[in-house]
């Protein structure tokens, strides 16, 4: 069946480059400003990355990042346009960037220039393996044909169906990003603990804090505790992102194959846009579960 809908996303969602390109996703990167340079987060070398921030441990500087601007949407949505004439584009949570309010005004701008094309644009509320949980769910369902309002509603659906769980090293990142959202009550507490986040539809698209812990371990049990509790025995979809912590992800993804039905499973690593506002040791678990009815709280 031809598909009639493209599907956009960008870098935060972690979705990676064989994977889009199997489901034809379309992946926007993000800009990371280290050292007065701009770089595409698809281009710069991790080596480089990590390097700077373990030449960098007294803080004195940050690298910064910006989100995607109208003029780059606007030329994926051109050149979508040459051979579709329905375009869903999937942000990272707006609160977390100005990426979504980039698209919506070039979806603005497409609307003057090419009316025939209808673009629509959808706030994940969430990142990550959550967001690419959403955009592999919109991308399957325009693959089997279905229109651009049938494709919206399965990702609005998926929208509200997604958790993100967070064990982050530090509060350090997301504090100098000033991105804390509803964990800013740990903001001035000790920054050696390790806080467990949360962010999705659910916290309203911004950090809602579950716990810290004085160990990962700690933090990795109640991850796998909390994800429990709210699977039970439903299969459930995973998505494991890590940061430079390939031995923690593969530990809980094991933990999570031994106990639970998985139709899928995924290990990716995140955009480095990620590790400059949530620090390069971060873990995160993306999921759903099948029964839609219990999912939601």
């Amino acid at each position: 069946m031809n598909r009639k809908v493209a599907i956009v996303t960008d870098t935060i969602s972690s979705l990676p480059e064989e994977m889009a390109a199997e489901y034809g996703i379309t992946v926007i990167p993000i800009h990371i400003i280290m050292d007065g340079k701009d770089y595409l987060d698809t281009e710069i070398s991790k080596d480089l990355f990590y390097s700077w921030f373990e030449n960098n441990k007294d803080k004195t500087s940050h690298p910064r990042t910006a989100a995607p601007n109208i003029g780059e949407f606007l030329n994926v949505f051109r050149n979508l346009s040459e051979k579709y004439q329905n375009i869903l584009c999937i942000n990272v949570t707006s609160k977390m960037g100005g990426g979504y309010r980039a698209a919506l005004q070039a979806k603005d701008i497409m609307h003057e220039e090419m009316p025939g094309v209808n673009v629509e644009i959808l706030d994940s509320c969430t990142e990550h393996g959550a967001q690419l949980l959403i955009a592999l769910a919109a991308a399957r369902a325009a693959a089997s044909g279905k229109s651009l309002p049938e494709v919206v509603a399965i990702a609005k659906q998926m929208i509200e169906k997604v958790t993100l769980l967070y064990l982050l090293d530090t509060m350090y990142h997301l504090t100098v990003g000033g991105r804390t959202g509803k964990a800013d009550i740990w903001e001035s507490s000790l920054l050696s603990l390790k806080p467990l986040l949360e962010i999705d539809y659910h916290t309203g698209g911004t950090f809602a804090p579950l716990g810290r812990f004085r160990t990962r371990s700690q933090g990795i049990e109640e991850m796998l505790n909390i994800f429990k509790e709210r699977v039970a025995d439903q299969p459930v979809h995973v998505v494991i992102t890590q940061g430079n912590v390939p031995d923690d992800a593969e530990y809980l993804k094991n933990r999570i194959q031994d106990r639970f039905q998985c139709p899928e499973i995924y290990l990716t690593e995140p955009s480095l846009v990620a590790e400059v506002h949530q620090g390069p040791k971060a873990l995160r678990l993306g999921f759903y579960y099948d029964n839609t009815s219990n999912n939601l709280r």
